[in-house]
């Protein structure tokens, strides 16, 4: 019985995470494409639109793409392992070479000698 709760509240933990990573996301979206659908809402309608506006939501329909995974690598640790591994090893990621870049591919394991 004690274990069948156990696995109640890590489930209910883990939908809180997620519905708060999923508010989250949702806000900033809200955020930077509401003023988005409001410019080009009353543009459509034959109003006038100052330079300086359509410069800030073209600034903001490209934050757009840049919060979510700002968002996910913050409030989700699987997300937030797998971004450090990424940024760690870079397009390399194998450990048995030697990722020095200097155009050699070293193994590490010793090489076998051959008795002449």
């Amino acid at each position: 019985m004690n274990a069948h709760g156990l696995r109640n509240a890590a489930r209910r933990r883990t939908d809180v995470k997620l519905l708060k990573t999923s508010f989250t996301v949702v806000c900033f979206f809200v955020m930077s494409w509401g003023p988005v659908s409001v410019v080009v809402i009353v543009e459509s309608a034959g109003c006038s639109i100052p330079r300086e506006v359509f410069t800030t939501v073209i600034y903001l329909m490209f934050s757009s793409s840049l919060v979510n995974p700002i968002v996910y690598g913050i409030m989700d640790p699987q997300f937030k392992v797998a971004f450090k591994r990424v940024l760690t090893y870079g397009r390399y990621g194998n450990d048995n070479i030697n990722q020095s870049c200097t155009g050699t591919r070293q193994s590490t394991i010793a090489p076998q000698r051959e008795d002449v």
